[in-house]
């Protein structure tokens, strides 16, 4: 995973996390100087920046004591992780504006719609997203990630989006053509679909920033979990209403295979989901509420995810 690194501001309090890149950036704009104390999880103790190996050279001279004492009162630092003492229990919550939010959705939607563009449709909607959200302690979240991160993983999704519209195509004109595509969809797209969908989970995880400094997460979920709850998904459908409780589960597995700093849960209930989204269809019927809706339920899901301690 790529370091992360904090540092100790003028007024001894703690900014980050930071990628390299952002704290030499940083060192030549004269935020950080070299005696200011940076810590980051591979050190058990904070070291003036001129003494780390990865920022030394861009102070040249001489370099100070390899080790530096934590402020007074500063509590310890794990090995693992992020500073203690941000993590506050509580549920998410979110602002998403009406139009905002179904404007820049369709965004998303036409750029994995035409395939090239779909990697920075994936990073403009996820920083506009989460720059409406915000922790109990009321930090808004940021997102750090850009098109270029993972270009690839949100060109191969789109393809595979484009590949099933082809099936449905060829089901609807060549029946024997139609058998083939849909093995090749079910055996071949969906378990590749599935492991790119965890990478992009990843990455959106490691890219996620908070205002107060304190958020360094992790997705540690992988395909074989995402696999099977996918399956049960399906199946759940011959019970007609199962399906809710199934992607319930589904989120709670999500959240709890999150790892860092702080620790989620979903708390939604089966019945909580299965009511909005008949009411969310029903009303849907109607188009002109559909921005409505879609805002309804975003904000609805966003405030079932509660960080616990």
């Amino acid at each position: 995973m790529t370091p992360v690194y904090w540092y100790l501001d003028a007024q001894r309090e703690r900014r980050g996390p930071f990628e390299r890149d952002e704290i030499v950036g940083f060192i030549r704009n004269g935020v950080i100087v070299r005696d200011t104390l940076i810590w980051d999880s591979s050190l058990n103790e904070w070291r003036a920046a001129a003494a780390l190996p990865d920022f030394s050279v861009l102070f040249g001279g001489s370099v100070p004591p390899s080790g530096a004492s934590a402020p007074p009162q500063m509590p310890p630092l794990p090995l693992e992780g992020g500073p203690l003492g941000f993590a506050r229990p509580g549920a998410l919550t979110a602002d998403l504006p009406v139009w905002g939010l179904f404007w820049r959705g369709f965004v998303r939607s036409l750029g994995f719609l035409f395939i090239v563009p779909a990697p920075w449709a994936a990073a403009f909607f996820f920083r506009f997203l989460c720059s409406r959200v915000a922790l109990p302690n009321g930090a808004r979240l940021s997102f750090a990630g850009r098109a270029g991160d993972i270009w690839y993983i949100h060109v191969a999704i789109a393809v595979l989006a484009l590949v099933g519209r082809f099936e449905r195509v060829l089901d609807n004109s060549h029946h024997h053509a139609a058998i083939g595509a849909q093995l090749f969809f079910i055996l071949i797209a969906t378990p590749v679909s599935l492991i790119l969908q965890t990478y992009v989970m990843r990455w959106f995880c490691s890219k996620l920033r908070s205002a107060d400094g304190g958020l360094n997460i992790t997705f540690e979920g992988n395909v074989f979990g995402l696999l099977g709850w996918t399956v049960l998904m399906v199946l759940s459908f011959a019970t007609i209403i199962g399906w809710a409780w199934v992607l319930k589960a589904t989120y709670r597995w999500m959240c709890r295979s999150v790892r860092g700093t702080h620790r989620f849960e979903f708390t939604a209930t089966g019945w909580d989901i299965l009511w909005r989204h008949v009411a969310a269809f029903f009303m849907c019927i109607f188009i002109i509420p559909i921005p409505w809706v879609i805002r309804w339920l975003t904000n609805w899901w966003i405030s079932k995810i509660s960080v616990v301690v």
